[in-house]
C-alpha cells in the first residue's frame, strides 16, 4: 500500500499527539487502563499543527533566511527553493546559532493583548478580515469587562453604523516599546504575554495587496485625505497602463509598481506592511496560524480551541464595484491570482521578495 504525503503527515501528527497524551497521563500518575483515548483529530487541527511546525522551522532558521534574503547574490530561484525547503517538514534545516528575536517597535501594533479577559493574544493585520474580528472581540471584551448591557449597546452601534472608530480603539494593543525594552535588556516579556492562546490571523500577501488597493485607492474624499501620498507615488506609473478603472484614483498595476519600487516597511502603510513585522512574528511564539482564505472552514474550529465558540466573526465580504459598497454576504470570489495577470513578472518577483517572510513564516 502506498501512502500520500498528506496521509503520512496526518499519521505522524496523530502519533505525536498520542505520545503527548500518554506523557500527560504519566505526569498526573494515571494508569493507562483508566482512560480510553477515543479522540479523532480533525483536518483543521492537523492543518493548524502543520502550519505551526512550518512557523517554528522558519523562526528557528530566521538568521540564515534573512541573510540569504538580503544578499545581492541571491536569485529568485534560490528563494523559491528556500521557501520549499522550509515548508517541507521532513527536510533537514541547516543549523544556525541561536539569535534572540526582538519584537518590532512600530508605532501601532496589530497585536492585541486580551490575556486577562480571554486568555488570548491575537495579531490582526489590516486587510485580513480584521474589522470582522475586531468588532466581534470588541463586543465580547466589553461584555467581560463592563457587562452585558454595555455590550448590547456597542453591538447596536455597530449594526446601525454609528460605532465608528470604536471598532479599532476598544481592544488593548500590545505595548511594543515595553516589549522591546524587556527583550533588549534580557528580561522575560512572557510576564507581559502569558496567554495560552496566541493566534496570528494572516492572508496571502498577493491577495492582501490587492485588497489594500481595492479599498484605499478608491476615489473618495476620506481615502484622498489619508492615502494621497501613496496615490502620488503610484501616479507616475499610471501612463504605462492606460485608463484608470471607474471609481479609483489609480489602477492596480501602477500601485503594485510603486510598492515594488519602495521595498521595506519603514515608510509603508499598515494596510500593505508585512504581517511579519506587524505581528512581530518570531518573537511572539504563536500557537495557531489561521489563513483568511480558509476562514469558512477554520474559524469555528479555531474559536472552539480558544474557548470562544459563540463569537460571531462573520466572513469575508466582497465589493460592489459599481457602487463601491461592501456586500455583507458570502459570494463566490474570483481567484486572487487573476488580479495579477497584467503585472509584469519582474515586478511580481520583487513583491514576492519583499513579502518573502510572510510567505515562509506563515505557511503560504
Amino acid at each position: 500500500m502506498i501512502f500520500t504525503t498528506s496521509e503520512i503527515f496526518a499519521g505522524i501528527i496523530t502519533i505525536f499527539l498520542i505520545v503527548v497524551e500518554v506523557f500527560n497521563l504519566r505526569e498526573f500518575n494515571l494508569e493507562k487502563d483508566e482512560i480510553v483515548i477515543e479522540r479523532v483529530f480533525t483536518k483543521e487541527e492537523l492543518t493548524f499543527e502543520k502550519r505551526k511546525l512550518i512557523y517554528e522551522r522558519a523562526c528557528a532558521s530566521l538568521p540564515l533566511i534573512q541573510e540569504i534574503l538580503h544578499s545581492n547574490e541571491t536569485s529568485f530561484e534560490t528563494l523559491i527553493n528556500l521557501h520549499a525547503s522550509v515548508q517541507d517538514i521532513n527536510a533537514p534545516l541547516l543549523e544556525v546559532n541561536y539569535t534572540k528575536c526582538i519584537p518590532n517597535n512600530i508605532p501601532k501594533s496589530s497585536v492585541f493583548n486580551l490575556t486577562k479577559s480571554m486568555d488570548l493574544m491575537i495579531c490582526l493585520p489590516p486587510k485580513c478580515g480584521t474589522t470582522n474580528w475586531q468588532k466581534a472581540l470588541d463586543i465580547h471584551f466589553i461584555n467581560v469587562t463592563k457587562g452585558n448591557d454595555e455590550a448590547v449597546k456597542l453591538k447596536e452601534r455597530f449594526s446601525n453604523g454609528t460605532g465608528g472608530e470604536e471598532a479599532y480603539s476598544t481592544l488593548p494593543r500590545i505595548n511594543q516599546q515595553r516589549l522591546c525594552d524587556y527583550a533588549k535588556n534580557d528580561r522575560n516579556f512572557k510576564k507581559i504575554i502569558s496567554s495560552t492562546n496566541r493566534v496570528a490571523n494572516v492572508r496571502n500577501p498577493f491577495a492582501r495587496i490587492y485588497s489594500g488597493w481595492h479599498d484605499k485607492m478608491r476615489d473618495e474624499k476620506l481615502r484622498i485625505r489619508y492615502f494621497d501620498q501613496y496615490y502620488q507615488g503610484a501616479k507616475p506609473f499610471q501612463k504605462i497602463y492606460g485608463k484608470i478603472p471607474d471609481g479609483y484614483r489609480v489602477s492596480f498595476e501602477p500601485f503594485v509598481e510603486y510598492l515594488a519600487s519602495n521595498p521595506g516597511d519603514s515608510r509603508s502603510n499598515p494596510h500593505w506592511m508585512t504581517a511579519f513585522n506587524l505581528c512581530s512574528a518570531c518573537a511572539m511564539n504563536y500557537t495557531i496560524i489561521t489563513h483568511l482564505e480558509k476562514s469558512k472552514s477554520e474559524i469555528q474550529p479555531l474559536l472552539d480551541h480558544i474557548n470562544l465558540k459563540n463569537l460571531n466573526i462573520g466572513h469575508q465580504y466582497n465589493w460592489n464595484t459599481t457602487s463601491n459598497t461592501k456586500i455583507d454576504t458570502e459570494t463566490i470570489r474570483p481567484p486572487d491570482e487573476l488580479h495579477w495577470q497584467k503585472v509584469p513578472r519582474k515586478t511580481a518577483k520583487l513583491i514576492y521578495k519583499h513579502f518573502f517572510l510572510d510567505f515562509v513564516v506563515f505557511g503560504y
